[in-house]
């Protein structure tokens, strides 16, 4: 698949804000290469799991400037009558360091924000 080819993240937002961060989908192989540059950590190795929509990756930036990578991804939630829900799979910072407590309260409020959506199944 092209370096340049967009995945689809339906029904999830393309971009979401809060409190100053600024949530981006990342749908390409080369937005996750931009990203894994910057931000000096492997999320470019991510790519197949975005292809089959195993994973879901935003970029989360504070005044245009890069913060954290965001991991979404699936899981059975029977809690919920068995409806597919999006779960944090992995939230790191430059070198894979720990983002800032805002940005990890403005995670939580972004995926309790986008768990009111029907998600598809894997």
């Amino acid at each position: 698949m092209a370096l340049d080819t967009v995945i689809d993240y339906t029904p999830l937002p393309l971009f979401w804000e809060l409190g100053g961060l600024r949530f981006v989908a990342l749908q390409t192989a080369k937005a996750l290469q931009a990203e894994g540059g910057a931000m000096h950590h492997c999320v470019a190795a991510y790519w197949g799991a975005v292809i089959d929509g195993r994973s879901r990756i935003y970029s989360i930036l504070e005044n245009g400037k890069r913060v954290a990578t965001l991991e979404l991804g699936h899981r059975l939630a029977s809690y919920r009558w068995g409806k597919s829900r999006y779960q944090v799979r992995q939230l790191h910072g430059a070198c894979n360091s720990r983002p800032a407590p805002e940005v990890t309260r403005a995670v939580g409020s972004f995926v309790e924000e986008i768990s009111k959506v029907e998600v598809p199944p894997p």
